[in-house]
C-alpha cells in the first residue's frame, strides 16, 4: 500500500512542475504560474487529508 502512496505523490509533484511551467510561460508571469501549478497539484492529490493518512496507517498495521 505504501508504494501506491509514493506513486501518487510523485504523480502530483510531476503535475505541479508541468502546470507551473505551462502557466508560467502562457501568462508570462512565473509567480502566477507556480501558484496555479500548486493548485493543480492539490487537485491531483499532492496534499492528502489527515483522514486519508490515518486510514493508510491503520491499513499498514
Amino acid at each position: 500500500m505504501k508504494k501506491v502512496k509514493e506513486n501518487k505523490t510523485v504523480f502530483a509533484l510531476a503535475m505541479a512542475v508541468l502546470w507551473s511551467i505551462t502557466f508560467g510561460i502562457a501568462m508570462n508571469n512565473w509567480t502566477i504560474g507556480i501558484c496555479m501549478g500548486i493548485c493543480f497539484a492539490i487537485a491531483f492529490g499532492l496534499f492528502g487529508s489527515e483522514e486519508d493518512e490515518k486510514k493508510d496507517n491503520e491499513e499498514d498495521k
